[in-house]
C-alpha cells in the first residue's frame, strides 16, 4: 500500500515538473523577444571579474524559476516574524540549460536563532530535514532565504557577503554558485522579494530576475513535503 502511494505521487511529480519546464522556455522566449522593454532581461558584463576564470556567469544564471506557493510561503512567515528577522533553505534542480528552479522552500525550526539583525537556521534541525528531503525526493539544495523585515536593506549586506565567501571555502570546489534571496516588508506591508546569485571567486553578488509558471501555481513538491511523515510513515 505505502509503495504503490509513493509511486504514485512520484508519477504525478514527473508530469507537473516536465509542464513546468516547459513553461520555463515559453517564459523565456517572451522575455528575450521583449525588445524594447530592457528591463525583462538581464544586463551581461563583457568580463566577469572573477579571480579564477573556471568561474563565468552565463544568461541562464540570472534567472531563478520559482513556484508561486513558494514565494507566498516566504512572504507569510516574513510577515509573522515582523520585525526580527527568519529565513529558510531553498531545494530545487538546475535544467539542462543551467537555470536554477526553486522546487521547494522551508521555514525556520522552532531551535533557529533569530533576533533584529541576525538570522541562523539550527545546524541539526536543518540537517535532518535536509537529508530526508534529498534523499527522499532527489531534489538538491543550492541556496537560502531570511529576512531584512524593515530595515530597508533589499540586497545582501555586508555580513551576508562575508558569510558566503566563507560558505564557499567550506564547500567543495565543484560547487561555485549560491542563491540567497533576501526579503523585506515596504511601509504599506507589502513583501519584496529579491534572488541574488553568489558565485565562487567573485565577491558581490548578482541580481537575478523571476521566472514563474502561469498554469502550475503549486509546487509539487509542497505538498509532499506536508506530507512526508504519513507518507513515509
Amino acid at each position: 500500500m505505502k509503495k504503490r502511494r509513493k509511486k504514485k505521487v512520484n508519477k504525478r511529480l514527473r508530469r507537473q515538473l516536465s509542464r513546468a519546464l516547459r513553461e520555463i522556455d515559453a517564459l523565456k522566449a517572451r522575455l528575450c523577444s521583449a525588445g524594447s522593454d530592457a528591463s525583462c532581461v538581464p544586463t551581461m558584463p563583457s568580463e566577469v571579474p572573477s579571480t579564477d576564470k573556471r568561474y563565468r556567469i552565463g544568461r541562464n544564471d540570472l534567472f531563478l524559476f520559482a513556484y508561486p506557493s513558494e514565494l507566498r510561503k516566504i512572504e507569510q512567515e516574513v510577515l509573522r516574524c515582523d520585525g526580527i528577522e527568519t529565513g529558510g533553505m531553498l531545494f530545487g534542480h538546475i535544467t539542462r540549460t543551467d537555470m536554477m528552479c526553486v522546487d521547494l522552500v522551508t521555514v525556520a525550526s522552532k531551535r533557529a536563532k533569530r533576533d533584529v539583525t541576525m538570522f541562523e537556521g539550527d545546524p541539526h534541525d536543518d540537517e535532518i530535514l535536509s537529508n530526508s528531503i534529498i534523499d527522499g525526493y532527489g531534489i538538491e539544495g543550492f541556496g537560502s532565504w531570511h529576512s531584512h523585515h524593515r530595515l530597508g536593506l533589499a540586497h545582501p549586506s555586508a555580513g551576508d557577503s562575508v558569510t558566503m565567501r566563507r560558505h564557499f571555502e567550506q564547500l567543495p570546489e565543484a560547487i561555485t554558485k549560491f542563491v540567497m534571496i533576501i526579503a523585506t516588508i515596504t511601509g504599506d506591508n507589502q513583501v519584496l522579494i529579491n534572488p541574488y546569485l553568489f558565485i565562487r571567486g567573485i565577491e558581490a553578488p548578482f541580481k537575478m530576475h523571476w521566472l514563474t509558471p502561469e498554469r502550475v501555481k503549486d509546487s509539487p513538491f509542497s505538498a509532499i513535503l506536508k506530507n512526508m511523515n504519513e507518507v513515509e510513515a
